[in-house]
């Protein structure tokens, strides 16, 4: 498991997408902020408001969903990488759980890098707070967790689908689809349903920490992403391989 992680890392380190990627994505929140600063004035709650609008984006989830899981998954049914694999011995559990460690751990690289560029962009002209600045991180992690739930979703329906197009149009569904979906259907039947979508949990979560409540919603949340795993493993224990 070990050296799958590390031959993963190896091969996954080499993708220029994930760099490219990473770098759109924060000029896309510098963009933002300029915009909200422009719109608002150069102080606390426009630099809030336009670091949650960038992130919040379907564009911000689509550079940072999509390559993570073009990087980990995107080989592994063509080239035939995991017969290889299962072939030396490593249990198929374990090659799950591998693939999405490799995952966690970019998204966990690509977000540190995120909290960094978010906490030096907070001008002390801006009168932000260490309060202020305290939540922003959490809320850059909470996003992290959404988008690490919509990577362990793609992956489930790749698995599923036995096709790596299937997974990619998930990540799409997810990180602009979805969204659209989901406001014209509350729009017309009254009845809300972002409230118990992953991202809907996770934002009613933020709120309640902001509020000095318990986010009991990140159980729910945690709940999901552990059901699209347990999915995944138990197809994937019956999955017919040609070696």
């Amino acid at each position: 498991m070990k050296n799958l992680f590390r031959a993963d890392m190896r091969r996954i380190l080499k993708s220029k997408s994930l760099y490219i990627c990473s770098v759109i994505s924060i000029l896309w929140i510098i963009i933002r902020l300029l915009e909200e600063m422009a719109n608002q004035g150069e102080n606390a709650a426009a630099y809030v408001s336009g670091v949650r609008i960038a992130m919040e984006s379907g564009l911000f989830a689509l550079l940072t969903v999509l390559p993570v899981f073009f990087a980990v998954f995107s080989h592994e049914l063509s080239s035939k990488s995991m017969q290889c694999v299962l072939g030396h011995g490593l249990s198929r559990d374990k090659l799950i759980v591998t693939k999405l460690i490799d995952a966690a751990v970019l998204l966990i690289g690509m977000f540190l890098i995120f909290t960094v560029c978010v906490c030096i962009f907070a001008d002390s002209s801006y009168g932000i707070s260490d309060n202020q600045i305290k939540q922003l991180v959490i809320y850059v992690w909470l996003r992290g967790l959404v988008f690490f739930g919509y990577v362990t979703f793609s992956a489930m329906v790749m698995f599923l689908a036995n096709s790596v197009a299937a997974g990619v149009t998930t990540s799409l569904v997810l990180s602009f689809i979805l969204t659209v979906i989901i406001a014209l259907i509350e729009n017309f039947t009254g009845v809300s349903l972002k409230d118990y979508t992953l991202d809907g949990l996770v934002s009613w979560a933020y709120d309640a920490i902001k509020a000095g409540a318990l986010p009991w919603q990140l159980i729910p949340a945690f709940g999901y992403i552990a059901a699209s795993v347990i999915v995944t493993v138990i197809f994937f224990r019956r999955k017919e391989f040609e070696f």
